[in-house]
């Protein structure tokens, strides 16, 4: 912590040293210097002062939870619609708010977000599902202490929690989930129309997302060169300001339909068209 500043006298006028600083402040004992250093050492303990900000004492975890879905219906949103991240949180307070209803925020400590893992492994519920409800409910403590509504405390205490690892937990490990053979992916064909076809093989060659595929629109595509640059504006990483880049190789053009793709450049380049317009000029 920075000294704070002391008054003094140097060849009879009044002097003081802040944050390093030399200061005259006129004849030494006179009103307007001590007047002057009072006020010096008013600024200097309001800026060194620790901060404590108030908390509700009684906030429960039950109302603590109602406040962040609130919140997170609102920030969670995408062209105006929630995301699927708004769904995971509900799900992790319901755990919370099932075990602890009416427990206080200042009494909720590391022991009983231990007990709520447990609990949640006697459910029957993987270890990765787990952790993800543990890391969002910590993630809601964490939102708390920003809008000043948790003790910083209780975070910093949450946080020692760790995750279950495989191998030192009862909670049954993840299935790994592999690619699907092209043998099955072949079988389907007679059983979905054309634009799903062309679809599922735009998937298959692009290793696009199906969101990916289904809101794909010429005005993001790159097409100046062989290899064609499909960049879609909305993606999984695109809240962290990260771009994403779809490469779109000669099987993957084919499956669009090249004559399509020239018509629609040609009569539609600036134009974004529905999913039922972009499958008539893709997929015929």
């Amino acid at each position: 912590m920075a000294r704070k500043p002391l008054y003094s006298c140097n060849k009879g006028l009044a002097r003081t040293t802040v944050n390093g600083k030399r200061m005259y402040l006129g004849k030494y004992n006179s009103p307007e210097s001590l007047a002057a250093f009072n006020k010096i050492i008013a600024d200097w303990e309001a800026a060194h002062a620790e901060r404590t900000p108030t908390v509700n004492v009684e906030l429960t975890v039950s109302r603590l939870a109602f406040l962040f879905l609130k919140h997170a219906d609102k920030e969670y949103r995408r062209d105006g619609k929630p995301t699927g991240e708004t769904a995971n949180f509900r799900q992790a307070l319901q755990s919370l708010n099932h075990l602890f209803h009416g427990v206080r925020v200042i009494d909720f400590g590391p022991k009983k977000l231990k007990q709520l893992q447990q609990q949640m492994v006697k459910e029957g519920l993987a270890q990765q599902t787990i952790n993800g409800r543990i890391r969002r409910i910590k993630q809601v403590f964490d939102w708390g202490v920003s809008e000043e509504l948790v003790s910083v405390n209780v975070t910093q205490a949450l946080k020692t929690v760790h995750g279950l690892r495989v191998g030192k937990t009862a909670a049954r490990a993840p299935e790994p989930k592999g690619p699907v053979c092209e043998t099955a992916v072949d079988a389907i064909k007679p059983f979905v129309t054309k634009p799903v076809w062309g679809m599922i093989q735009f998937m298959l060659f692009t290793g696009c997302r199906p969101s990916e595929c289904c809101r794909m629109k010429w005005s993001e595509n790159d097409t100046s060169k062989p290899v064609w640059m499909y960049c879609p504006k909305h993606h999984k990483t695109a809240h962290k300001g990260k771009k994403r880049i779809i490469v779109i190789g000669p099987h993957a053009q084919r499956a669009l339909g090249h004559s399509s793709k020239q018509t629609t450049e040609r009569h539609y380049a600036h134009v974004d068209l529905s999913r039922a317009e972009a499958n008539a000029l893709l997929f015929g």
